[in-house]
């Protein structure tokens, strides 16, 4: 009985589809779904390769953070055997505390199980499925918050002398920032960031040191700024340099007096060196400060002093080579003193090597102090000789100067220089390291690749060397070469457009008591065998060999005789007998006609 679409495909109608009906059924109704199945797992390989790769960068980053952690504490105790395990069960509880954000589903338990994998053997798989549980893990050893200061904490802070505060402490504020970005990346996006420095600075307070006041910002009286402008708004509120990407900043430190502390300020691609003067915006107004520069450093965001959507720019650079010093106020003559005549202000007209540039416009007034009043004595009635006035050495000076300068201010200037040049050549080098292994990978990846097509390609020589063997058709055998293997003739051959061009499928059956099945069929195009392929192997064995092939009858006349028409006769039944349609007749014996035309002459002529 057919069903559906089969019987679109039965043409005498008798219910039954023969072997080319059944052949043109099959294609039409599986033949796409075929092709869609090779598509779609494609799609699958792909995009688990993509899924593989993106879980490994996101275990190896993990990887990375955790040894940062493990590199800062003992850069703050020293080596000691119990730091890795002391850092891992760290690591452990930051990440179980980050995933209480997270929906732990599908797509994490994949990452998870990347990270979890990295650390084999040091992990259980218990350790993986709390995880994965959402679990909080050792919050006794790495828990801060206004109850509880975990033991990892407590037993690191009270062995570090009290000058290591938080936040003045290099190491110590490497390893809070470093455990701040491990739980960071493990949150929700949705959820708030951590600060572990921020959240352990009460303890710091309460138990270790006594608040410790600010030092006040000291804002000299001739350097009060009067009111700001309009237009200095859009400048002092300047934004990080666009195309930056989230990369490195160039910041610079700022000291207001000698000996103040300094304050951290963005260069904005000034042309800057240690010992200059700037102009700086302070306090909430902006208010403009000369300051000397003491440092410039390249950091990225995760590194910087300060963050750098926050911190300001240097406005400009100051002619100012010192701090202004205090004045002294003038000392009162003694009452006893004769009251010396009042003179007018000597002008005295400044050398010409002693000049000093005009300072640019600002927008603030600064006060201009008064000048000296000299009072000299009255003239005695007998004028003394004039001495001849001492020329200065200038040139003697520039050169002690210039010798002072190469000897007191070179060698800290070379040692800033080649600090920077060193950070700059480390972050170069860990940008190299990271470029090679992600092409590491891909060498890897290709290589992979290679390898299996280099297996395919094997595989298929070696079942094309097994059919040779046979004496069976293989693919890439001459179209012309089938007859002449064991299987002998086809037992139907069909055929079908593909591309514009015309493929033959050939077909060998063997007859099982009423049924046909197929057990070998090959498909060719340009006159070459494309595929070969057995089928029905529970029927092959001997049955399959030349003699047992069935083929159909050929309905061909002992004596040809033309009829009224020029047809030739096929026999005293006729052709109408054995065929329904003249396409039947074309299509089980495709080798008496030219083409399907002829066919429809010769079934008309009976």
């Amino acid at each position: 009985m057919l069903y559906g679409s089969q019987k679109r495909f039965d043409k005498n109608g008798d219910g039954k589809l023969k072997g080319a009906e059944w052949q043109r059924w099959y294609q039409y109704a599986y033949g796409d779904e075929i092709e869609a199945k090779e598509t779609r797992r494609r799609a699958k390989a792909a995009a688990e390769q993509k899924r593989a790769q993106i879980a490994a960068d996101f275990a190896d980053h993990v990887s990375d953070l955790i040894n940062w952690m493990y590199r800062d504490l003992a850069h703050l105790e020293g080596e000691r055997e119990d730091q890795a395990i002391r850092t891992m069960h760290l690591a452990l509880y930051v990440i179980s505390a980050a995933l209480q954000t997270q929906k732990v589903d599908e797509s994490m338990r994949y990452l998870l199980r990347a990270f979890w994998n990295e650390f084999q053997p040091t992990l259980d798989e218990s350790v993986y499925q709390a995880l994965c549980a959402k679990q909080v893990l050792f919050a006794e050893i790495g828990e801060i918050s206004e109850k509880c200061l975990g033991s990892f904490w407590r037993n690191l802070l009270d062995n570090l002398p009290p000058e290591r505060r938080v936040g003045k402490d290099d190491d110590l504020q490497e390893l809070l920032d470093d455990t701040s970005r491990l739980y960071n990346y493990f949150r929700d996006d949705s959820a708030p960031g951590i600060d572990f420095a921020k959240e352990i600075e009460p303890y710091w307070a309460a138990i270790r040191l006594p608040e410790e006041p600010e030092e006040a910002e000291e804002y000299d009286e001739d350097e009060e700024p009067g009111e700001e402008s309009e237009p200095w708004k859009n400048y002092y509120e300047k934004a990080a340099p666009e195309g930056n990407g989230g990369g490195y900043y160039q910041f610079c430190k700022v000291q207001f007096k000698d000996g103040g502390s300094p304050y951290a300020y963005l260069t904005g691609g000034l042309p800057l060196a240690v010992g200059d003067f700037v102009l700086v915006p302070v306090g909430n107004r902006n208010a403009e400060k000369t300051g000397r520069v003491t440092d410039i450093f390249v950091c990225s965001a995760q590194d910087a002093p300060y963050p750098p959507e926050k911190a300001k720019f240097v406005l400009r650079k100051s002619e100012k080579t010192a701090f202004t010093e205090k004045k002294i106020p003038p000392v009162e003559p003694a009452k006893n003193e004769k009251a010396a005549t009042p003179m007018p202000p000597v002008p005295v007209e400044p050398p010409v090597a002693q000049s000093v540039p005009e300072k640019p416009a600002s927008f603030e007034v600064e006060p201009v102090p008064e000048a000296p009043t000299f009072t000299l004595p009255p003239p005695s009635e007998q004028d003394e000789p004039k001495k001849p006035k001492r020329r200065i050495p200038w040139g003697w000076l520039a050169a002690a100067a210039l010798a002072a300068f190469v000897i007191f201010a070179v060698p800290p200037l070379e040692r800033i220089a080649e600090t920077n040049r060193q950070q700059v050549a480390a972050q170069q080098a860990a940008e190299q390291e990271k470029r090679e292994q992600e092409e590491r990978r891909a060498e890897q990846a290709r290589l992979e690749e290679e390898a299996a097509a280099q297996r395919r390609r094997e595989e298929k020589q070696a079942r094309i060397e097994a059919l040779q063997n046979a004496d069976l058709p293989y693919p890439g055998m001459p179209y012309e070469e089938l007859t002449s293997t064991k299987l002998g003739k086809a037992s139907k051959v069909t055929h079908e457009m593909r591309s514009g061009q015309v493929c033959y499928t050939f077909v060998w059956q063997i007859r099982v008591g009423d049924y046909l099945y197929p057990v070998f069929v090959v498909t060719t195009k340009n006159e070459e065998v494309l595929t070969a392929e057995q089928q029905n192997l529970e029927y092959w064995n001997d049955m399959a060999l030349k003699g047992t092939i069935y083929h159909q009858p050929e309905h061909k006349p002992s004596t040809p005789s033309q009829n009224q028409t020029g047809g030739t006769n096929h026999g005293s039944n006729g052709l109408r007998d054995e065929y329904d349609n003249p396409e039947d007749l074309y299509e089980d014996n495709p080798d008496w006609f030219e083409d399907e035309d002829e066919a429809w002459d010769e079934w008309e002529d009976g």
